[in-house]
């Protein structure tokens, strides 16, 4: 009896040491990304986001990882003094290891993050070949825009219209692209008066654009497609929220006249979807003008 009294009590003492330690880990991990979704969510300015995820990282993952590290360490000495047994100090180990591994590859990922997020459109243009065009026709009151909706078009289709101020029309041709810049370009067609039409296709980001325009039109085949905002990176960008970003679409397209029937249906699909509505429908939410 004395030797399962002895195995039950160095039990309870292993079983104790490592839950405690997992339990300390576990809670204080859930802080940390509960600490981490709130500096990502809310849209502070580059500057103190920056410093903000800097302090962050600084906090979470050097000091408050010594403090767990140096306390385990302690504790598993003292477990260890009073029960002699080594069994356990190689499970915290391998989790202080495995924890080391996950802490530097996530500095890493974020950090990659807040590079691209912080740096300017022009170097990231300077980055991406041109996949777009825009071109004048009908002697100066027309102008095309067909591609990918890239950083640094709306800056073009600036310089374009003030080149010819007489442009009334923007025809897209586009399977979308970047939000933002297409937020920029229903920026510049809003300022201008511009009417929109579509020939072929106008899908997902660039359907921002065409709603912009004072009238809106779409040929016999033509077709708007829409489905929910994602993210096109490996890594998590800061400050970037899909459903915050297709909250500020909708209120923009409310601005137009558009339907809420309608408005509760362009995001449904997944990233990978595409709703395609029919012409009666556009008609019928005042996607398109008649």
């Amino acid at each position: 009896m004395g030797a399962i009294a002895f195995i039950r009590r160095h039990w309870r003492g292993e079983f104790s040491l490592a839950r405690s330690f997992w339990i300390d880990m576990v809670v204080l991990r859930i802080v940390l990304v509960a600490v981490e979704h709130f500096l990502f969510k809310i849209p502070f300015s580059p500057d103190v986001g920056i410093a903000l995820i800097v302090a962050y990282f600084i906090v979470a993952h050097v000091i408050v990882y010594l403090w767990q590290t140096v306390g385990v360490l302690r504790s598993l000495d003292c477990h260890q003094g009073a029960y002699g047994s080594i069994t356990v100090f190689w499970g915290v180990l391998f989790g202080i290891v495995a924890g080391l591994i996950l802490t530097v590859s996530s500095v890493f990922v974020s950090a990659q993050s807040v590079f691209v997020a912080y740096r300017s459109p022009q170097e990231v243009v300077t980055e991406q070949p041109v996949a777009y065009s825009l071109n004048i026709t009908e002697n100066g009151r027309h102008v095309t825009l067909s591609g990918e909706i890239q950083l640094g078009i709306t800056n073009d289709l600036e310089a374009l219209t003030a080149a010819h101020p007489h442009i009334r029309l923007l025809i897209l041709e586009s399977a979308g692209g970047n939000t933002f810049a297409a937020r920029g370009l229903a920026r510049v067609i809003r300022q201008l008066g511009l009417d929109t039409h579509v020939e072929s296709t106008c899908f997902s980001a660039c359907t921002i654009a065409f709603i912009a325009g004072r009238n809106r039109s779409i040929g016999k085949a033509g077709r708007l497609g829409f489905h929910q905002y994602g993210i096109d990176a490996l890594h998590r960008v800061p400050f970037a929220e899909p459903l915050r970003e297709q909250a500020r679409d909708l209120s923009r397209f409310r601005q137009q006249g558009i339907a809420e029937a309608f408005l509760g249906r362009i995001f449904e699909r997944a990233p990978g979807d595409m709703w395609h509505p029919t012409r009666q429908q556009l008609l019928d939410a005042g996607v398109i003008t008649p």
